[in-house]
């Protein structure tokens, strides 16, 4: 049986809060667990949701991760991790890390990626709001946290 709901985790940028809310699943996450339904054993998938409602309320996909995600945490990942990627061949340097962000299928916002480095800035995460900034050990404990 098949409510059709879903925990997910928002990211609200204006309080620079995450939260656990319930909403609708996608219809390509609905058509997913039909798929799902008597791959082990016999099974019927019931879905509690009208066809109409399907049709005209539910989204067509799920919004990527990177506009629901923290960018703080994004950021400071991603940063970590271009101090281990090799060097561009062509510049000899390390990729910038909103270069990296850029080059994803879709990318964030770049006024978000700013205002979140910024954030990370006064926060302490990184020592500035430069490409050139390091990870600081409160940076480091943000990769870990959830």
């Amino acid at each position: 049986i098949d409510f059709g709901l879903r925990r997910q985790l928002i990211y609200d940028a204006k309080r620079h809060m995450s939260s656990l809310v319930t909403t609708w699943v996608s219809q390509a996450s609905a058509k997913q667990r039909t798929g799902r339904c008597g791959r082990v054993f016999e099974g019927v998938s019931i879905r509690m949701w009208s066809k109409q409602f399907f049709e005209q309320h539910m989204d067509e996909f799920d919004p990527p991760e990177m506009e629901t995600a923290p960018l703080e945490k994004l950021y400071v990942n991603v940063k970590h991790l271009s101090m281990k990627l090799p060097p561009d061949p062509h510049t000899k340097k390390l990729r910038p890390t909103r270069q990296l962000l850029a080059m994803t299928s879709q990318p964030p916002d770049a006024a978000a990626v700013d205002d979140a480095v910024a954030c990370l800035a006064e926060l302490g995460g990184v020592t500035d709001e430069t490409e050139e900034a390091q990870l600081t050990v409160i940076g480091h404990l943000l990769m870990s946290l959830p």
